[in-house]
C-alpha cells in the first residue's frame, strides 16, 4: 500500500475514533472529562516532540513522508491548543464533578442527533484538511 494511502488511513481511523470516543461520553455526560484527558495527552506529546522530535521523525519514517520540518513559528501551535482544551474542562469539571448530569440529561432526552450531526462535519473538515496537509507536503519532497 501506499505511504501516503496508510498515512491517511491512520488520520481517518484516528479521528474516526476520537469522534466515536467523543459521541460516547458525550452521551453519558462526560465529554468534559474526554477533553481534559485528551488535552493532557496532546499537550505532553507536543511538548515531548518539540524537544526531541522522534515522534514526528518515527512518523515520517514509517509512512515515508518528508522528515519533520524545522522548528519554526507555528509549532507552538498544537501545544497551545491542547492548553485551551485543559483550560476549557478544568472549570466544568471542578463545577459538574465526573458527570455533567444536565448534559447527560439533555443529550438522552433527544439533543445527541444534533450534537451528533455536527460533531460528524466537523470531524470531516479536519480529517480533509488533515489528508490534504498529507498529501500536499508528500508533492513537496
Amino acid at each position: 500500500m501506499n505511504p501516503v494511502a496508510r498515512a491517511v488511513l491512520l488520520i481517518a481511523f484516528d479521528l474516526a475514533a476520537m469522534l466515536m470516543l467523543l459521541l460516547v461520553l458525550t452521551y453519558l455526560g462526560m465529554s468534559h472529562v474526554f477533553l481534559l484527558v485528551a488535552g493532557i495527552l496532546f499537550f505532553w506529546v507536543t511538548v515531548y516532540d518539540s524537544r526531541t522530535g522522534r515522534l514526528s521523525a518515527l512518523f515520517a519514517l514509517i509512512f515515508s513522508l518528508p522528515g519533520p520540518a524545522e522548528k519554526g513559528r507555528l509549532n507552538w501551535i498544537p501545544a497551545l491548543l491542547s492548553l485551551v482544551l485543559i483550560i476549557y474542562s478544568i472549570p466544568l469539571l471542578i463545577k459538574h464533578g465526573m458527570v455533567n448530569q444536565i448534559q447527560r440529561v439533555s443529550m438522552q432526552a433527544g439533543l445527541f442527533p444534533r450534537f451528533a450531526i455536527y460533531a460528524i462535519a466537523a470531524t470531516s473538515v479536519v480529517a480533509a484538511i488533515a489528508v490534504y496537509t498529507v498529501i500536499f507536503y508528500r508533492g513537496k519532497r
